[in-house]
């Protein structure tokens, strides 16, 4: 029972901190915080404040996490699926309503900002690099597997891919104040389409099928390498095959 109650006053405490965090951070940035006036805000002392975080930093990743936690916990509710599937289905849509009503879709990442107490450290400035960081850590093992699997990339390039599709969306997230109105939900499901291409390979089947469904059936030509675009369409080499042979420049064209 004793443990049960320590437990329980050390959440107290923590979560103290974060508000705390999350409320100093509404009105200055992350790089003019000090632990003493964190603590003021908490009602703690410096000593308690280090016996359950080593520095300002650990807070900000515990909050990134919490973020983690209840997006995840939306999906789970809302739209069970891999990874790759819910990215088909967003790119499938055409009006906000139908991603609004099944938001649950996105990558948890896309998410962050379900619960409004933590825009002021998603919108930091000087936090972003930071909270990019962490949300790599969390998401790379689910993501980087798929880019490689339908890309033809090695694990660096296809880590090099995912960096560029977190922080494009992640800054996209930022011009948009993290605010769901009709614009954040059209502008996610155009981000949907270009990772799908790329994790298909943009001249696949699935890919160029999707694309005619969404160009009203009308085929329309890639930039692909002039080699690599012939061997498909001449059916001589699977696309996986041509893509493996591409430089990474050539990888970088093609998934524009």
């Amino acid at each position: 029972m004793r443990k049960c109650s320590e437990d329980q006053r050390s959440r107290r405490t923590r979560g103290c901190i974060k508000d705390a965090m999350l409320a100093l951070l509404v009105s200055c940035d992350f790089n003019e915080l000090s632990v003493s006036e964190l603590c003021r805000e908490a009602g703690v002392t410096r000593s308690t404040f280090y016996r359950h975080f080593a520095n300002l930093s650990e807070v900000v990743d515990e909050l990134v996490d919490d973020c983690f936690e209840i997006s995840e916990r939306t999906a789970r509710r809302t739209s069970p699926g891999g990874t790759l599937d819910n990215v088909r289905r967003v790119a499938a849509m055409t009006e906000p309503d139908e991603l609004r009503a099944r938001e649950g879709l996105l990558p948890a990442c896309q998410r962050l900002a379900n619960d409004e107490k933590y825009l002021p450290l998603l919108m930091d400035e000087s936090l972003a690099e930071h909270v990019i960081r962490r949300i790599y850590q969390a998401e790379v093992e689910n993501s980087v597997p798929l880019y490689m699997g339908r890309g033809g990339l090695t694990r660096q390039e296809a880590e090099l891919m995912y960096l560029r599709d977190l922080y494009g969306t992640f800054f996209l997230n930022r011009a948009l104040r993290w605010r769901k109105d009709d614009l954040w939900y059209r502008m996610h499901i155009l981000a949907a389409r270009d990772p799908l291409c790329a994790r298909f390979g943009a001249g696949s089947a699935d890919c160029v099928a999707w694309r005619a469904d969404h160009a009203k059936a009308r085929q329309i030509t890639w930039p692909l390498p002039t080699i690599g675009y012939k061997a498909h369409r001449g059916g001589r080499m699977r696309h996986a095959d041509i893509i493996a042979k591409l430089t990474l420049e050539e990888k970088c064209v093609l998934l524009q």
